[in-house]
């Protein structure tokens, strides 16, 4: 998203209203980019908007499941 909008991704989350703290940890940090892509997702053509929700859908997979085929 950093990427394609060319902002960093606290630029993006203050524009949101989306509060950002100093020293996240790992979940935290992916708790703020996933909600600072619903925010902007709209924003996003389709296949990059395709490609980040297919990261966000890879990591939400329980720990002992393989990701789908297809």
């Amino acid at each position: 998203m950093e990427l394609y909008k060319a902002r960093s991704l606290e630029s993006l989350a203050e524009s949101y209203g989306i509060s950002v703290v100093d020293g996240m940890d790992p979940t935290a940090h992916y708790i703020l980019v996933r909600e600072v892509f619903k925010h902007c997702r709209l924003d996003i053509t389709d296949q990059p908007r395709i490609a980040i929700n297919s990261c966000f859908a890879r990591r939400d997979l329980p720990k002992n499941r393989p990701p789908a085929r297809g």
